[in-house]
């Protein structure tokens, strides 16, 4: 008499069936699921949209970011000419400062040799 088992019979097509039902694995694991091509193509295009509106995300966070590195530039830039225009001013004003007083000193010169080419040229006074 033949031994009768438990076991399923393992023939070549149930094979891959069997192997998978002796591992722990869910039932779950074993259901395929039906696909749909219009479900497929519906989620593609939403995986592409998805994708794209990431990019569109991307990109303009990176043009923001640009903006605002090129406002801090601009205002570094800004604020340095502001800073050379003062010192450039007040090295200015100082030079001009320099001059005035070189001018009116040689003025006093002037005045003075004035003063002693009058002295000499006026006859000189007798006293009685």
């Amino acid at each position: 008499m033949p031994r009768k088992s438990n076991l399923p019979l393992v023939t070549p097509n149930n094979a891959a069936e069997a192997a998978i039902m002796s591992a722990d694995v869910p039932p779950v694991a074993l259901t395929v699921l039906a696909i749909d091509p219009l479900s497929e193509f519906r989620a593609d295009q939403h995986r592409r949209k998805m994708d794209a509106q990431g990019e569109i995300d991307l990109l303009t966070e990176q043009e923001r970011l640009a903006d605002a590195a090129l406002a801090a530039k601009l205002k570094a830039a800004e604020d340095a000419l502001d800073r050379l225009r003062v010192f450039e001013t007040q090295k200015r004003d100082a030079e001009h400062e320099r001059v005035a007083a070189e001018i009116e000193n040689y003025r006093q010169i002037v005045l003075g040799a004035d003063a002693a080419l009058a002295a000499i040229d006026e006859p000189e006074v007798v006293q009685e």
